[in-house]
């Protein structure tokens, strides 16, 4: 009883309210100068800011007291009926494109976070399916380090040492590369990074690919070499076109004096230029789709903040997987040798100290 009490007392206190709003709402009049309000005690509003009680618009009413509209007062603009905005309808608009415009722009943030899960995926599939250069890059670059990391492995287990793996990187490329001791660079694969077309740094190859045959060694330990290649062409090109690219090549070591340079497109729409000769193929991959300023410089920033080491480097610069050859007369010190010359070290150490007493 007493809840049904309190909601009756309360929509009856909502209705007396409302109905004092309305018995001292005045009316609007017009004239040949404009609209006046007329108060409920027969005043007209003068100048100054106005709430309508039965709207609750706000109006500004001039010195005569007619109600100003379409201008601004106070940094408030008054539309054609003289309702008080925040902005102007043309300011309004203006903001309302510019935010779809904002919208439509690919965010840092989310533009990296599609790349480096476009690259997982990449390294999952063993194929860079990225039409936009800035995707395909960060694609190719995780197969890069995962392709040169799985030869060094076998590399590594092999009798055959006359070699060295690394990466080079500077502001225009990171190369991974394989060079053959004292004759030269047998596989490299380079990641040209991003900049605007026109600028000095700019080069329109996402990425390039080189395998000089002619260096390869005759011997079993070539198989490394040979199915990283494999893989890259399949990495950069796709199943279909990196399998016949790789049947072309492997028909064309054959003739000594094979030599062209011919286009062709990758399994997603990228075109690529292969040119060989001399037994060497040099493969270059241009994306379909152009990165915006903003995604350049998404890339560069990402770039800039990654600083840690691929799993290439960090392999490369474990000791115990050191690829140095040892000439004749050198020998790997054995871990009681080890422990004899540290020993020494620490007499020596100790002797010097009584002696400084």
């Amino acid at each position: 009883m007493r809840k049904q009490l309190a909601g009756l007392l309360t929509v009856t206190a909502a209705l007396t309210i409302l109905s004092v709003s309305q018995a001292f709402a005045g009316t609007w009049q017009q004239d040949t100068n404009g609209w006046k309000y007329l108060n409920d005690n027969g005043s007209y509003q003068g100048m100054g800011w106005f709430t309508d009680p039965s709207t609750g618009s706000e109006y500004f009413f001039d010195p005569d007291g007619y109600m100003m509209h379409g201008t601004h007062v106070e940094g408030y603009w008054l539309d054609d009926s003289g309702v008080k905005h925040e902005k102007s309808q043309a300011e309004i608009e203006s903001e309302n494109r510019r935010k779809e415009r904002l919208a439509s722009r690919p965010a840092p943030g989310k533009e990296a976070s599609a790349a480096a899960e476009a690259a997982k995926t990449a390294v999952t599939s063993g194929i860079a399916s990225g039409t936009k250069r800035i995707v395909y890059s960060e694609e190719m670059l995780k197969l890069y380090d995962s392709i040169f990391l799985e030869a060094k492995k076998g590399l590594v287990k092999s009798e055959y040492k006359d070699y060295k793996g690394s990466i080079s990187k500077d502001n225009l490329q990171t190369t991974y590369y394989y060079d053959v001791q004292d004759r030269g660079r047998v596989l490299e694969g380079t990641i040209w990074k991003s900049s605007k077309e026109g600028s000095a740094s700019y080069t329109p190859y996402a990425i390039e690919m080189k395998y000089n045959r002619n260096l390869v060694p005759e011997r079993e330990d070539s198989q490394y070499f040979e199915t990283a290649f494999k893989s890259l062409l399949t990495a950069a090109l796709g199943q279909t076109e990196g399998q016949n690219v790789y049947n072309r090549i492997i028909i064309d070591a054959a003739s000594s004096d094979a030599s062209y340079t011919l286009n062709g497109t990758t399994d997603t729409g990228n075109t690529y230029e292969l040119t060989y000769r001399n037994n060497t193929a040099d493969i270059k991959v241009i994306c379909s789709e152009a990165d915006s300023a903003e995604e350049i410089a998404a890339a560069e920033a990402a770039a800039a903040a990654a600083a840690a080491q691929s799993e290439f480097e960090e392999a490369e610069a474990q000791p115990q997987q050191t690829t140095s050859v040892i000439t004749a007369g050198q020998s790997k010190k054995t871990e009681q040798q080890e422990e004899t010359e540290a020993t020494a070290e620490e007499t020596q150490d100790t002797s010097s100290e009584a002696a400084a007493e």
